[in-house]
């Protein structure tokens, strides 16, 4: 039978038409994104991209949630961490979260490792473990309280700094003139290479090259008599695995004999004594160390 060859053109349309709709019906879609919560207290799973919406769920910690979308909405908590609204499934919930406190998989690994390293070396200083002038590590401690400070790295190291909620300034890890943090070092093999809760909190990360990293926080006070602060710094050395501290006291003291402190409004002071301590422990450094604090100073002036 002869068909007509306008026939045969839509016959031809038709076929390249329909092979066409089946090779994309059959195309893989791309699986979601997976992260594992890693707050200690949980993550909140909400109604709406906002902190006021509706709590459907609390994600426990290690949780794994499906990333569905990305919605482009930022958000920051205090000043350490930043991240955005995601919609995301858990189980058969579904609703939007924070993906601030989201890591992938490896990275979660990384943090479970110190997480749980932490949580063991606790109970062995509840009695000489000082987190503060008046805060102590004791039986109340509560590990939902726990929150992630800062992560910093160079190219064989890798440093997170722990503190809990509930005794920090909510900016750092000064309070009162003590530190509030916990932090744990790896090596690019994830073993632990360090802790400071072996001798005494260090503080803050404030500066990381190849050879060092410096920790730190500060304190101080002042009256109409007298005024002053404490800045307490440690270097610790990757190579030599090795710490220095040093504390410098510095301030000024009124001796105009009307300065008596009595709480009563006085005139301006005019004859200050001003006074510089520099304490190095557990020795006096080498010029070498005493080099590397004024190094890790000079970057952060730039």
């Amino acid at each position: 039978m002869n068909f007509p060859k306008i026939t045969l053109f839509f016959l031809l349309l038709h076929s390249i038409h329909c092979n066409q709709l089946t090779k994309e019906s059959t195309t893989p879609t791309q699986p979601n994104e997976v992260k594992y919560v890693f707050a200690a207290a949980g993550l909140r799973l909400r109604e709406a991209p906002d902190l006021n919406a509706k709590n459907i769920i609390t994600l426990p910690y290690g949780s794994e949630v499906e990333i569905l979308r990305k919605t482009g909405n930022t958000l920051s908590i205090n000043y350490y961490l930043s991240g955005e609204w995601v919609e995301a499934k858990w189980k058969d919930k579904t609703g939007y979260a924070f993906d601030g406190y989201l890591l992938d998989k490896k990275e979660f690994a990384r943090f479970d490792k110190v997480f749980q390293f932490v949580k063991r070396k606790i109970p062995e200083k509840k009695k000489s473990y000082r987190l503060s002038s008046e805060l102590r590590i004791d039986e109340k401690w509560n590990w939902s309280q726990i929150q992630f400070n800062q992560k910093k790295s160079n190219s064989n190291f890798t440093i997170y700094t722990l503190f809990p909620n509930k005794t920090t300034d909510g900016e750092g890890c000064s309070l009162y003139n003590y530190s509030t943090c916990i932090n744990v070092i790896l090596d690019d093999k994830d073993n632990i290479v360090f802790t400071d809760l072996d001798f005494e909190p260090m503080g803050q990360i404030y500066y990381i090259d190849e050879e060092i990293v410096r920790f730190g926080y500060e304190g101080g006070e002042g009256d109409d008599c007298s005024s002053g602060g404490t800045e307490t710094l440690f270097i610790y050395i990757f190579k030599s695995k090795t710490f220095v501290k040093r504390k410098v006291n510095a301030g000024s003291v009124c001796e105009d004999e009307f300065c008596d402190r009595s709480g009563n409004h006085l005139p301006s002071c005019k004859k200050w004594k001003h006074y510089r301590d520099e304490i190095y422990s557990p020795s006096e450094p080498s010029a070498k160390i005493k080099e590397y604090f004024k190094r890790t100073i000079e970057p952060e002036k730039k």
